[in-house]
């Protein structure tokens, strides 16, 4: 199932052609003679890719590019979803996005969405900040899928620490 994209940009997001819900076939990506082939994850076009190898992309001249907050700090090796070898940090978001804005030429642009965004998670720390909270909460964050028929979306949970 796909999600609806935020509303100023329905129609542009109509007009683009999409291959599929899911991992796209290697021969349904290549047959659209792409430049690049941007990725999330590794697991996509890493060693053992579900679509393919970069090797299988480069051997075609199709360059490949995987965000940094898959790889930098994260060992793909051991199956799964891989394991953190550090924590993870936005950081790597914004190192994602200043890749691809160099990638594109459009470094203003991905100076611009980085300032932003750093200006946005200032601000939200500021206000988690500012509540009236005991010290001793956390938080737990957890993304599986947006469609409620195939897994839990979003878990936002609230516990004191067992410590």
């Amino acid at each position: 199932m796909v999600q609806p994209g935020s509303p100023q940009f329905t129609e542009a997001n109509e007009a683009i052609e999409r291959i599929t819900d899911d991992d796209p076939s290697f021969e349904a990506v290549v047959n659209k003679r792409p430049d690049l082939v941007a990725v999330q994850y590794e697991w996509h076009v890493g060693p053992t890719g579900s679509v393919a190898t970069r090797e299988q992309f480069h051997e075609l001249g199709i360059n490949t590019y995987i965000m940094p907050a898959d790889c930098d700090t994260k060992d793909n090796s051991t199956g799964g979803d891989g394991t953190r070898t550090a924590a993870f940090s936005t950081d790597s978001i914004y190192k994602g996005i200043t890749e691809l804005a160099q990638i594109y030429d459009v470094q203003d642009a991905g100076e611009a969405l980085v300032a932003d965004l750093i200006d946005r998670e200032e601000r939200a720390i500021a206000l988690a900040s500012s509540l009236d909270l005991p010290e001793d909460l956390s938080a737990a964050f957890w993304f599986s899928s947006t469609d409620l028929g195939l897994a839990p979306s979003l878990r936002v949970s609230l516990a004191r620490r067992a410590i």
